[in-house]
């Protein structure tokens, strides 16, 4: 059969961008105001019709963080972005705050090295694995904030 004139050929990038948006809550009209496209720009490039221009891409990325963007650029390279985190006003509390995400932290890790060591890897193993492999840009994002009040002198 061949193809009609209104077919589009579609790219997996118009996916993502879908499933990030979606993923985040991020409204159509709420990107097209953010990237300075119209709406009905945006559902060309969620439809897969126009190719996806690096700005919109950024915008999703600074609100989503989301590595399946960091993925599209990267291919199969492995690479980790972690976003710089400035520590909050209230020294105190950020200070608490930090300690307790760290701790936690250090006991997922210890977990982790703990299933390397014993030399068998399940199914609840790579599930465990899964969930730290998702969460470590989350754990440097808070080593950034420790650095953060270090360098900064607070």
């Amino acid at each position: 059969m061949l193809p009609q004139a209104r077919d589009i050929e579609v790219s997996d990038d118009n996916l993502t961008m879908s499933a990030a948006i979606e993923d985040a809550g991020i409204a159509v009209k709420q990107l097209a105001m953010l990237t300075g496209r119209s709406a009905a720009q945006v559902y060309r490039y969620l439809s897969g019709e126009a190719t996806i221009p690096s700005i919109v891409w950024r915008v999703i990325y600074s609100r989503t963080r989301d590595y399946r963007i960091l993925q599209l650029i990267t291919g199969d390279m492995p690479v980790l972005s972690v976003p710089f985190e400035a520590p909050s006003d209230d020294l105190k509390c950020s200070i608490e705050t930090l300690i307790r995400m760290r701790r936690a932290q250090i006991a997922v890790e210890q977990d982790m090295l703990n299933i390397f060591a014993d030399g068998k890897i399940d199914g609840g193993d790579r599930q465990a694995i899964e969930r730290f492999r998702k969460e470590f840009p989350r754990m440097l994002g808070l080593q950034s904030r420790i650095y953060a009040m270090i360098a900064g002198g607070k």
